[in-house]
């Protein structure tokens, strides 16, 4: 009964971890997505999301995050996809110790091309 119990626990704590990685990577979408969304070209678009990106500090459980592709539509929207790799920190015997999120966020441009 006892290791049941401790096998609960340590799928809950890494349960918190998904939760908490899943929100982190929504922000990191959303920023990224915002700061190429105040940019007037494509390039600039990209660069700015790709430094969005990488002032965000993530947790020793994040082994990866990256910006995937930015889509700028001048004078419409751009749309930035990010993909995060999630090491969880206790592993729980027959289910998988790594995991994959998969973000998007669109924005309306606000920067004018003028």
């Amino acid at each position: 009964m006892g290791i049941v119990i401790v096998l609960v626990v340590m799928a809950l704590v890494d349960m918190i971890f998904l939760v908490l990685a899943n929100s982190l990577n929504d922000t990191a979408v959303k920023n990224a997505a915002r700061a190429a969304a105040n940019q007037k070209s494509s390039d600039k678009a990209k660069d700015a999301a790709k430094k969005a990106l990488s002032t965000m500090r993530c947790p020793p459980y994040v082994s990866r995050l990256v910006l995937e592709k930015v889509n700028y539509v001048d004078n419409d929207v751009v749309t930035c996809n990010t993909r995060m790799v999630v090491k969880l920190p206790v592993p729980v015997f027959g289910i998988a110790s790594e995991y994959e999120f998969v973000g998007q966020d669109t924005e309306p441009i606000v920067a004018s091309a003028d």
